[in-house]
Formats: structure tokens, C-alpha cells, sequence
């Protein structure tokens, strides 16, 4: 049996969102089998893919019968699961680790698996660096000794890098009005004067064409507060935005100020919420309603 094609500690949970290919898909041996012999067994193919994501090591499933007949939701209907299994599995192999491994799919989850594992690590490491720049400004701009030691043994310290006072969870900076990744941040600052506000060079002019929506965009903590007080769930709301701007193209897909267009965005949802709440509370009622309410308060006599 081939080796597992996924690490065992390749985790993708906690996204609400797996990437799907449609072309790919349709296009595809498994697509054209279901249509021809067994819908059912398409939608339980693309159920266990999912299913497969949320697992760990991702992209692989159980080898056992009734939890992918579970996953692929066919319940205790086995003799329907027994018709669907050799199409829902078509792509997945059995590896030396006991485990069914999707190639496709475990070729995107390395490539998320990535992505997952560098922004912890650059996420873990401005937060070191923040929490010891808090240290040296409460301590009257003294680099604070990270080691334990006697205070005869505490050596001073140059500070070679300047933090924000307050801590983000992004995982970029701009510097000069440039993207640059937060690993690269201490290569621009030679000293504390080189990045002192006074010695920073001047932004850019932004591009008056605006920019497109970055493809891993998120709401931000403001913008699901400005979401929620219009009475909107911040994730459903965020997942139409994000995929109608990813998907738009030409000049309409850029924009100058995305906060902006968020929240126009948000108040048009709204509006459209509150219109179908209007609408179901103007349905006339039919005549056996009214009937039905009217005798709704009359007593029932016994006999009668």
C-alpha cells in the first residue's frame, strides 16, 4: 500500500469552506458515472469529500463500512449505501496506515495545509515581538531580560525592531504603502531611529483605481459588528460578498474603499430583509383562515 498522502498532523478544521473545482468536477469520470447510474451516489461523493477535509490527517476517510455509509448520509439504509460505495469512492485509495486518501484533494490540503502553518508561525511571531516591546516601554524603553538571571548577570540589550502598540492578527504589514510579509519586517529597520514615526518614509499616493478584494479576505471584527447590528449573521453575509467580488471582473472588481462597500453592502441585505418580512406580514389570509380564527375562541360543547 502507498505511504499516506497527507501528514498525520495535516488539520483543516475550523474553516467553514473548502475550495471546489467545478470544472474540474463536472468534467469528470465520477460526475458522468452518478448522472448516468446513481445521483444519489454524486451527492454522497461530494459529502464524503467534505466529510474527508474535516478530517485528520486531512482529505482521508475511515475504512469501514457503516462510518462512511454514516458520513455519506445513508444512515442504516445499507443495501443503498452497498449501490452507491463504488461511485461515492471513486478517487480515494487505501493507504499503509489504514486510511482512504483522496489524490486530488490531498493535493489541495497540502497546499491550505501551508498557508495554515506559515501564517501561525508569523502570527506567533509578532506576538513575541509585540509582548516584548509592551515589556521595554513599561520598563522606561530598557530591553527587558527574557532569560531568568541574577541582576548582576542582566546584560543590555539593543532593540532592533519597533511594534505597534496595538496587536493584530493580520498577517501582513504595509510598509511605505507596500504589502510585506511580517517575517521581513526586522530587514527593513537597521535601529530604533530608522523606525521611528519621524524617519519613516512617506506613503504612496493609493491607486485611484482602487484594488480587488484579497483572495483569503474576511470580515473584520468591525465590519461583523456593523453586520450584526443590521440584524445579519457576519458569516453567511461575508461568504456572498467574498464570492461575488472574487468572482467579478473589470473595473467594477476594484474599489477604493472596501470598508465602504461592506457596509453599503450590509445595508442593502438588511433593507431586503426587512422588504420579505413586510411582505409575508401583508399576505391577505384565505377565507378558511378567517373562519379558522373566528371559531378559534368559541368553547366546544359536549354533545353539540
Amino acid at each position: 500500500m502507498p505511504e499516506p498522502l497527507t501528514p498525520a498532523d495535516c488539520d483543516l478544521r475550523g474553516y467553514d469552506f473548502m475550495p471546489f473545482y467545478g470544472v474540474r468536477y463536472f468534467r469528470s469520470s465520477s460526475y458522468m458515472q452518478a448522472a448516468a447510474r446513481n445521483p444519489r451516489a454524486g451527492l454522497a461523493a461530494m459529502k464524503l469529500w467534505w466529510e474527508a477535509w474535516s478530517q485528520v490527517p486531512c482529505g482521508s476517510l475511515p475504512d469501514d463500512d457503516i462510518e462512511l455509509g454514516m458520513l455519506a448520509d445513508f444512515g442504516t439504509d445499507k443495501r443503498g449505501w452497498a449501490k452507491a460505495k463504488e461511485i461515492a469512492l471513486r478517487g480515494f485509495v487505501k493507504c499503509s496506515d489504514g486510511r482512504l486518501y483522496h489524490k486530488e484533494l490531498c493535493e489541495i490540503a497540502l497546499d491550505k495545509f501551508d498557508l495554515r502553518l506559515k501564517s501561525d508561525e508569523k502570527r506567533e511571531s509578532d506576538r513575541e515581538r509585540l509582548k516584548a516591546w509592551r515589556a521595554k516601554q513599561k520598563n522606561g524603553g530598557n530591553q527587558p531580560n527574557i532569560e531568568t538571571r541574577n541582576e548582576t548577570d542582566i546584560e543590555t540589550q539593543d532593540e532592533t525592531v519597533s511594534e505597534t502598540t496595538n496587536e493584530t492578527d493580520n498577517e501582513t504589514r504595509f510598509v511605505a504603502g507596500k504589502r510585506v510579509e511580517s517575517r521581513d519586517i526586522s530587514s527593513l529597520c537597521s535601529d530604533i531611529e530608522s523606525c521611528s514615526p519621524s524617519a519613516q518614509p512617506t506613503p504612496e499616493k493609493p491607486d485611484p483605481r482602487g484594488s480587488r478584494l484579497p483572495t483569503g479576505w474576511s470580515p473584520t471584527p468591525e465590519m461583523c459588528a456593523f453586520a450584526l447590528n443590521l440584524g445579519l449573521n457576519p458569516t453567511d453575509i461575508g461568504m456572498q460578498f467574498r464570492d461575488y467580488w472574487l468572482s467579478a471582473a473589470g473595473a467594477k472588481a476594484r474599489k477604493a474603499d472596501w470598508l465602504a462597500t461592506w457596509r453599503g453592502w450590509c445595508r442593502r441585505e438588511a433593507e431586503k430583509k426587512r422588504g420579505a418580512t413586510a411582505a409575508v406580514r401583508n399576505i391577505p389570509q384565505s377565507r378558511q383562515d378567517r373562519v379558522h380564527d373566528a371559531w378559534a375562541g368559541v368553547p366546544t360543547i359536549p354533545g353539540v
